[in-house]
């Protein structure tokens, strides 16, 4: 499923946000958020679903990290206290999905699943609609949707080392930061 018919299906905007927590790609749907998150524009990993995800899947530091830095708060509703936010992540780390209500804008919710490959973390997909919508309906078929991805993603890069490539296609996208295995085809390193 493209982020196209994910959107077209859940009539909600969906986005992908690589390591950098920075929008890399959107689909509007019938129901867009006026004010939503643009392409390029970086989010707060405590008070977002994609966030949450990255604090969830990655090493630990990048939460102590997060914490140590200080929490903003954004709304009455964004987390704000480390235990409270460590928790939340550990919910997410337990069932595979994060979520936003209201935390980083009033009247936005977000529903974020991880894309891992190789058992890490490459990004987020996530739908964001109104804060009216339940958007737990949708977590099914966002958790599918980004094994997809990540079953795509490791399609080109095996095309790519087929076909005697050193580089992804994809090299310029933040998620994939120099070293990363599959920035090095045909030395055994890729998945």
């Amino acid at each position: 499923m493209t982020l196209s018919e994910i959107s077209r299906a859940s009539g909600i905007p969906v986005s992908t946000v690589g390591r950098l927590v920075a929008h890399l790609a959107k689909v509007a749907g019938r129901r867009s958020v006026i004010g939503a998150t643009p392409v390029g524009d970086q989010v707060p990993l405590h008070a977002t679903a994609s966030g949450k995800v990255f604090l969830a899947f990655s090493e630990p530091r990048l939460l102590r990290n997060t914490i140590e830095a200080g929490l903003r708060r954004y709304t009455r509703w964004t987390i704000v206290d480390g235990r409270r936010l460590a928790a939340a992540v550990a919910t997410v780390r337990h069932i595979g999905v994060a979520h936003s209500r209201e935390e980083r804008r009033p009247g936005v919710s977000a529903v974020g699943a991880p894309i891992i490959v190789d058992g890490r973390l490459i990004g987020t997909l996530a739908i964001v609609g109104p804060a009216t919508t339940d958007l737990r309906r949708y977590e099914r078929r966002l958790v599918a949707a980004s094994a997809r991805v990540a079953r795509g993603f490791l399609s080109v890069v095996r095309r790519n080392c087929a076909e005697g490539g050193t580089r992804l296609p994809l090299s310029s996208n933040p998620c994939l930061a120099p070293g990363d295995p599959w920035d090095d085809c045909g030395r055994g390193k890729h998945p």
